[in-house]
């Protein structure tokens, strides 16, 4: 989705980032909040900000975009817990998919699709690219040749929406840095 954010807002909120500050990315290993740093698996450093009205923002831009009803649940919303991610040179998430995430409010919504707004551009690398999950883990140079499907490049102010069971990468960062804000779409 192209222009869901302006050049002046995605500068807005990386300066916001950067003054709550960034802590090494985790990947989650299951059990609510916890997770660990895989070094060559995921790189990166993550902010996480919730945001209420940010997320109820941004859900008005891209909601006419996303699905009203997912496996039989009606769309709820953005969730509020905006992840702020950034890569430098070298940087990368390895192939995988993400992860549900459930309230623990008592309401049962569940996440089921992530959204990525893109916040910058210029870097070079760091495509999100969408596998198949047959060749997401190739090691060959062969392999590795035949694997990319899809491959969507960081343009300022645009989302990606994706279902969370899609396996993707966030390629390597060869140069630049890349500022991205991963949520997901409540149901």
């Amino acid at each position: 989705l192209q222009n869901i954010l302006t050049p002046q807002e995605c500068q807005s909120l990386i300066a916001r980032s950067e003054a709550v500050g960034y802590d090494i990315a985790l990947v989650n290993t299951g059990s609510e909040g916890s997770g660990v740093h895989i070094p060559g698996y995921r790189d990166g450093q993550r902010c996480i900000i919730d945001d209420h009205a940010v997320a109820a923002e941004l859900w008005r831009r891209i909601q006419q975009h996303v699905p009203t009803i997912y496996q039989k649940r009606p769309v709820i919303g953005m969730n509020e817990r905006l992840r702020f991610l950034k890569y430098r040179p070298g940087d990368q998430f390895q192939p995988h998919m993400d992860g549900e995430y459930r309230r623990t409010d008592g309401s049962g919504h569940v996440t089921k699709v992530t959204v990525q707004f893109y916040l910058n551009e210029g870097c070079e690398g760091g495509a999100t690219t969408f596998l198949e999950e047959r060749m997401a883990w190739a090691k060959t140079d062969e392999e590795m040749t035949l694997r990319n499907c899809v491959a969507v490049s960081p343009k300022v102010g645009q989302a990606l929406v994706f279902q969370h069971d899609l396996v993707h990468e966030g390629s390597k960062v060869t140069q630049g840095e890349k500022y991205v804000i991963r949520s997901d779409v409540l149901y």
